[in-house]
């Protein structure tokens, strides 16, 4: 197309927009200038977006031409396409790919899960914040190009006309690569929980009658019965006790077995100190109650602190992602002892009955980084130890530059304690 004179841009790119909405040509190529503010085409319902800018007055600009609300299709669902280049033999290779990572940083997009949410991972699960995937490129172009056919989902995705309260909360999503354990709240060989005090408990009650046995049974209770009663009679009342105590240990044991079935793993219960930390510093306003957990099919763990302000959601889940991150350059450390109760039925109650008699449990010890915002003063930290206390059992804090803290960190600077892999989310409800 050719012209001269008042054939400015104004004139053509108008011309080229009614060519287009005639159905004459499928795609129509232009640059940001020419196709950004001010172009009108509401029947556009796909941008491919190749240009590197990334402010969010720009992206939100490129996302518009596709997004506009069309009067002639009430059903309109759009797709917004990033393209992205990865050279690995580079050495600046990913820079196009931290580009993507900043224009998706305040870019919100409806996942399957049916979640609003903004970052790179929704473009895809795999995809990390901090640098471009090593391999399986193909495959994560493969599952973008078969979003295409789920048009029609995707409009059920965002809800539309459902209650919402326009509010961003912060999440993070955890994923194991081995089974997460349970803590040892009682003493650092059990795996207990706290006694409440005034309550009932079988465990307490069968380690009395284990120490009755050992101590009183085997001679105080003998001599009394064969002095009052005679050698048998003292021998049957002995074997009386004996029997009891079994059948107390017996008793705690079965009841210890249900309690590790039902024991939180060790991901609640640390997020469940982190909350209730947070809320005791006043980081937080609300403390574990507050707390929302959901599995996804991928084996992902969403956690969130529910009802806080937006700031408060962000320090919850930056706290809790320091917590669960390999050993670095942290200010202080905070040890927990790992338990994995066994799968099998008889292994497992065998391990009820050394926990309820108070002998060792198999278990290694796991070395955590305080985070940042509790590792600042004295009282956070008392704080965080306290519900560490509550949740997982005696805390054991140590200054990571002291001669104890530094060997620690030398034997497992960079390990995973949990071998998990998390990713930060922002959502939208």
């Amino acid at each position: 197309m050719r012209g001269t004179g008042g054939f400015t841009p104004r004139t053509w790119v108008a011309l080229a927009t009614e060519y287009f909405l005639a159905g004459r040509a499928r795609v129509l190529v232009g640059t940001r200038s020419l196709l950004g503010e001010g172009w009108d085409c509401a029947a556009v319902n796909v941008n491919i977006d190749l240009t590197s800018a990334t402010t969010q007055a720009a992206i939100t600009q490129m996302r518009g031409r596709a997004i506009r609300n069309d009067p002639s299709d009430g059903h309109k669902v759009a797709d917004n396409w990033s393209v992205c280049c990865i050279a690995t033999e580079h050495p600046r290779g990913d820079a196009d790919y931290l580009r993507l990572v900043r224009k998706h940083d305040g870019y919100y997009a409806a996942t399957p899960q049916g979640l609003i949410e903004s970052g790179v991972t929704h473009c895809d699960p795999s995809l990390s914040p901090y640098g471009p995937p090593v391999t399986d490129t193909h495959a994560i172009t493969a599952r973008a190009l078969q979003r295409v056919a789920e048009r029609a989902q995707a409009r059920s995705w965002w809800r539309i006309g459902e209650p919402y309260e326009g509010v961003d909360v912060a999440t993070i999503r955890v994923r194991s690569r081995q089974p997460l354990g349970v803590a040892a709240p009682r003493i650092p060989a059990s795996a207990l929980t706290p006694p409440v005090p005034g309550q009932f408990s079988p465990v307490r009650l069968a380690r009395g009658a284990v120490a009755a046995v050992s101590v009183v049974g085997a001679s105080t209770a003998t001599a009394v019965a064969s002095a009052n009663l005679g050698m048998l009679a003292g021998a049957g009342t002995a074997g009386a006790i004996v029997a009891a105590g079994v059948g107390l240990v017996a008793t705690a044991a079965a009841a210890e077995s249900r309690r590790l079935d039902h024991a939180p793993n060790a991901l609640e219960q640390l997020a469940a100190v982190v909350a209730d930390a947070l809320y005791a510093a006043g980081g937080a306003q609300r403390g574990s109650a507050a707390l929302r957990l959901a599995s996804d099919p991928e084996g992902w763990i969403r956690c969130q602190l529910d009802g806080v302000p937006t700031e408060q959601s962000l320090r919850f889940t930056a706290a809790l992602d320091e917590l669960l991150a390999p050993l670095a350059e942290p200010r202080y450390l905070i040890g927990r002892k790992i338990l994995t109760p066994p799968a099998r039925p008889v292994a497992r109650r065998l391990f009820a009955v050394r926990a309820v008699v108070g002998l060792s449990l198999p278990g290694t010890v796991a070395w955590h980084a305080v985070p940042r915002w509790f590792a600042r003063n004295k009282d956070r930290r008392q704080h965080l130890a306290q519900a560490w206390r509550k949740h997982i059992g005696p805390p054991r804090q140590l200054p990571a530059d002291s001669p104890q803290g530094q060997a620690i960190l030398d034997l497992f600077r960079g390990d995973n304690p949990l071998s998990v892999t998390t990713q930060l989310r922002t959502t939208w409800r």
